[in-house]
């Protein structure tokens, strides 16, 4: 119950959670055997010490990864879902009754709804928690949380069988919006997803061509960016998108062949 947790006194505590939080990236992409401690401390601060603003993030970041189990373990992954899922809205309930007006509520609201929620509730509900997490991120100029924002809402709206001209506008809304923030990594992840769309409505598209995800918004020139080159999770992101669209076309073979590609990068097949 997120209204009887007791507030962390002792700055000490708070002080550390910060820490950990502004590790958390980099450990995320350069060190990941060690992202899962930094977050299991996070949590255990809270448990010890009392709460803070960004233990809510820990909680989410913990219950992420239990949502994450499907991949490494099928037969517990019902409970860990179910347990991940817990987390995640005991986060959002600890950042809107104690620390509503945190910037933390971005990061929170987003990974929930990310990771989270569309394992327990229908994909279309998590349109809601992506728009909070952008008004908030705007508003604070979280450039890496609007960027997945951004990337979030449109993809789950694609996804949960929105009509593809009002996602295609929103998107191009999104993407004069995202231009400016220079986030390299975050683009190239929005406009993978904005070619998925762009295919779609394409009169001549063929859901398993291999020109697919090659195109206006996005090709292999779109990874030649400064940083986006160095990141192997944007790559992976592009097998994962035509992984997808073959999944959905029935094309079993070139989804395997995706997913042999898709784990040699990192992911998950």
């Amino acid at each position: 119950n997120a209204s009887k947790m007791r507030v962390a006194t002792m700055a000490e505590g708070s002080v550390a959670t910060r820490i950990l939080l502004a590790l958390v990236p980099p450990l995320y992409f350069a060190r990941p055997e060690m992202f899962k401690p930094a977050v299991l401390r996070i949590v255990d601060l809270a448990l010890r010490h009392g709460v803070c603003a960004g233990s809510a993030f820990g909680f989410t970041l913990l219950g992420s990864q239990l949502c994450g189990t499907l991949a490494h373990d099928p037969e517990a992954a019902v409970d860990e879902i179910e347990l991940g899922y817990a987390f995640g809205r005991l986060s959002l309930a600890l950042v809107l009754n104690r620390f509503d007006t945190d910037p933390i509520k971005c990061e929170v609201f987003t990974v929930f709804a990310s990771h989270m929620q569309l394992w327990c509730e229908p994909l279309r509900n998590t349109r809601a928690p992506f728009l909070v997490a952008i008004e908030v991120g705007e508003r604070t100029y979280n450039h890496i949380y609007i960027s997945y924002g951004y990337t979030g809402y449109s993809a789950y709206s694609f996804y949960s069988g929105e009509p593809l001209e009002s996602v295609m506008q929103t998107m191009n809304d999104y993407k004069k919006l995202l231009a400016p923030t220079k986030q390299e990594v975050g683009i190239s992840h929005f406009a993978a997803q904005q070619q998925h769309v762009a295919d779609f409505l394409a009169p001549e598209f063929q859901p398993t061509a291999a020109t697919v995800m090659n195109g206006v918004h996005f090709s292999r020139a779109t990874l030649e960016t400064a940083k986006a080159k160095d990141f192997a999770l944007v790559v992976a992101m592009l097998h994962l998108g035509r992984r997808r669209i073959t999944v959905y076309f029935r094309d079993l073979a070139m989804a395997s062949s995706r997913a042999d590609l898709l784990g040699r990068q990192g992911g998950v097949a």
